[in-house]
């Protein structure tokens, strides 16, 4: 009994030993004769179905020697049964078989030479095979799917890192670049005396040094304290936190706005307050603010005569420069602007009201010791501010 063998033909099967009687036609494909050392091409299906007379199983690419069966390919549209007898073997075709009609070859693809070889083959030219048979589930990993879903989560995962890092440097989120101020000075404003009583001096050194020179005043002889300062300088950055802070104890700060200091510069982009159109209300003292350049370096305001007067004579044009009513003079901050890095508005007056670290210390202690230089201009008034212990910590920072 044939045994019947069905294998998966990655590539076209090659035919040996068939056909090699000079009267026998051989199996056919389609209009095609099969020839001993041909090659083929079993369709689409990739699958090729064999009976053997001798029982032996067909290897990959290959066909039994000597075998004596029947030989049906499908695929691509064949499905044809063709007999085969090898000479000089000694198995008989069935009846059945000896009545089935035989094809003729088509002439000249096919013949026998002298001495009963037969001729060499015309080989067909390979036909291409799909990758998987028809019917067969197909593998994700074999689609471009798996490709394009792990591009979008990595994309998804450097996004979500981009931003991730962006919100956490130093811990906190970046800020508006400008803006209206006036939530940031309340909390400058109130922030507690008995915390800047228990910083005191915060570390910091005085800036400032007496100077002898005429009085500078306000409209009504009140003293007047003058800043000179940009919004692109990182050290009028820091300055203007502490002395909004000491400003904030003799009156009310009213139009601050919200920006940072050049990108640029040192301590890039620091956050701040601008005293551009600020307006000051203080039964004590008159305070007068200019800012020369915004953070661009484009020109904003312009000192009168007698300001840039007091600059270069002072300061030798350096900024920010402080002028505590021609009594004293500060030629740059109180602090280094390092501790404000990577904060925005809000987060800086959190910390500061919350004495939070060495920012409070900076801003706070150096607040201290500008409200000890204006209480020498008001001759100790307001009498709680100045006599208070923080106060008189700033004091003997003075010089």
């Amino acid at each position: 009994m044939p045994v019947q063998q069905r294998v998966n033909a990655v590539e076209p099967l090659r035919i040996l030993q068939l056909g090699q009687s000079e009267d026998e036609l051989g199996p056919e494909l389609g209009r095609r004769q099969v020839l001993p050392g041909e090659l083929i091409d079993v369709g689409r299906r990739r699958e090729f179905c064999c009976a053997h007379g001798d029982g032996r199983q067909a290897s990959r690419g290959s066909w039994p020697r000597a075998t004596t069966g029947r030989i049906v390919l499908g695929g691509g549209g064949y499905d044809q049964s063709y007999h085969a007898q090898p000479r000089a073997s000694s198995r008989q075709v069935s009846k059945a078989d000896r009545r089935r009609p035989q094809r003729q070859a088509a002439p000249g693809r096919t013949g026998s030479r002298p001495g009963g070889r037969p001729a060499e083959p015309e080989r067909l030219a390979p036909r291409r095979v799909p990758s998987t048979p028809r019917g067969a589930k197909r593998s994700i990993w074999s689609s471009p799917l798996p490709i394009v879903l792990a591009l979008l989560a990595l994309g998804l995962l450097v996004t979500g890192f981009v931003v991730y890092a962006r919100n956490q440097a130093g811990g906190q989120p970046q800020a508006q670049e400008s803006g209206d101020g006036s939530s940031v000075v309340a909390k400058l404003s109130g922030v507690s005396p008995a915390l800047l009583d228990r910083v005191g001096a915060g570390g910091t050194k005085s800036v400032s040094k007496a100077i002898t020179g005429p009085p500078l005043t306000g409209i009504g002889g009140k003293p007047q304290i003058l800043y000179l300062g940009a919004e692109y300088c990182p050290y009028c950055a820091a300055e203007r936190w502490s002395l909004a802070v000491a400003l904030s104890r003799f009156g009310q700060l009213q139009g601050i706005r919200l920006t940072r200091s050049g990108s640029d510069d040192a301590f890039p982009d620091t956050a701040t307050l601008s005293f551009t159109q600020v307006r000051y209300v203080s039964s004590y003292i008159e305070f007068v603010a200019v800012e020369t350049a915004d953070r661009q370096r484009q020109p904003l305001q312009s000192p009168s005569p007698a300001q840039q007067h007091l600059l270069d004579t002072y300061s030798g044009g350096s900024i920010p420069f402080l002028d505590f009513a021609g009594q004293r003079t500060q030629i740059g901050s109180g602090f280094l602007p390092d501790v404000l890095a990577n904060r925005s508005q809000d987060q800086i007056a959190n910390s500061i009201t919350a004495g939070d670290g060495p920012l409070a210390q900076a801003v706070l202690g150096h607040a201290n010791v500008l409200t000890a230089a204006i209480c020498r201009t008001t001759a100790g008034q307001p009498a709680g501010v100045c006599g208070s212990a923080g106060v008189k910590a700033g004091d003997l920072q003075l010089r």
